[in-house]
């Protein structure tokens, strides 16, 4: 399977082996959990990461 990306969210090589995940004009709606899952002969991996979205612009009435 490979990345799944948005129009806001990107995954882009930056070494050999590494990726970035990068999130750009963040919202409310991208928080949650993130999986990532590594594969290669020797088996596999996964890491999580939980993103919490503080916006004081979205507390005021902001963005809905």
């Amino acid at each position: 399977m490979g990345c799944q990306e948005n129009g806001h969210v990107t995954v882009t090589p930056t070494a050999p082996g590494r990726l970035e995940l990068a999130i750009d004009r963040l919202l409310p709606s991208d928080a949650g959990q993130y999986l990532c899952t590594a594969v290669n002969n020797m088996g596999q991996h996964n890491a999580t990461a939980n993103i919490t979205v503080l916006c004081e612009y979205c507390r005021l009435g902001g963005l809905a």
